[in-house]
């Protein structure tokens, strides 16, 4: 099972030399695993997987899970050059109990006038399919994936991923309060080699958006030390957030749980830093 962060950044997208380091691009992680392709959301990190998949003989079925569907968890979807191939396959699977049909709100993404091209004129053979309600899990290619809600505005869920003997959670864009972790949450992460977690806010930030959905360092580490994970990785830099800035709170995260690192694009994880 190879994993690949992609995109790291919150709220939007941002260039420039300050942010090298860890990168511009919002939310997508892929994992590879036999002949499959996971993609867990659409934010700007989905633009390189393309050029490696032209390097391919054939082409790897995709299934592109979604978190929620906030502008930059989706930002990347109407430019995936793989919804225009018709030799491509693709599942795309969300949440079914929501507010707002996360179909209506995909096709209102990709169709006029914000998109010339409708989703349902995509060449590419796609399905969209809700998650099971039973919250029972599903395996992909040797991959067994089990979701849960976290508090987020419009809902969001955490995903955890396991196969091979390696488990990794993904919690990103998710708000829990330091001294306040919810149990049900702790048990998702129990166990987890790698724990990939919200970490938007300085703890002092926090306070003054509490409510808006993001975690601050100090509740990722926390939650990593309470579930006894392997290790921590932060992510959802805030856009504002340079690479100095960001190298600053995975070092003041460490003091709480040694073994952090901030999520950078291009990040392998694979359970053994040292290979990285």
């Amino acid at each position: 099972m190879i994993m690949m962060m992609r995109g790291c950044r919150g709220t939007m997208p941002v260039s420039g030399s300050q942010f090298n380091r860890f990168g511009g691009k919002t939310t997508c992680l892929t994992i590879h695993n036999g002949a499959s392709c996971l993609i867990i959301d659409a934010g700007t990190g989905i633009a390189g997987i393309m050029h490696e998949m032209a390097e391919k003989s054939e082409l790897p079925a995709i299934t592109l899970l979604f978190t929620h569907f906030h502008l930059d968890h989706v930002a990347g979807l109407p430019s995936f050059e793989m919804l225009y191939n018709r030799d491509a396959d693709i599942t795309i699977m969300a949440d079914a109990q929501r507010h707002w049909p996360w179909r209506d709100t995909l096709m209102g993404i990709m169709s006029k006038p914000l998109w010339p091209v409708e989703l349902g004129d995509l060449p590419a053979r796609m399905r969209l399919s809700d998650l099971p309600a039973s919250g029972q899990g599903i395996k992909t290619d040797g991959i067994f994936i089990r979701w849960m809600r976290v508090p987020h505005p419009q809902q969001s869920l955490a995903y955890s991923f396991e196969a091979e003997g390696f488990k990794l959670v993904l919690a990103t864009d998710a708000e829990f309060r330091a001294g306040h972790q919810q149990t049900e949450f702790i048990r998702f992460c129990e166990g987890a080699d790698c724990l990939i977690m919200d970490a938007h806010y300085r703890p002092d930030e926090y306070p003054a958006f509490r409510g808006w959905g993001h975690s601050s360092f100090e509740a990722a580490a926390e939650a990593a030390n309470m579930a006894g994970v392997g290790r921590l990785v932060l992510t959802h830099h805030a856009p504002t957030r340079t690479d100095d800035e960001v190298l600053q709170i995975e070092q003041e995260t460490r003091q709480l749980f040694p073994n952090t690192t901030a999520g950078y694009e291009g990040m392998l994880l694979n359970g053994n830093p040292e290979s990285e």
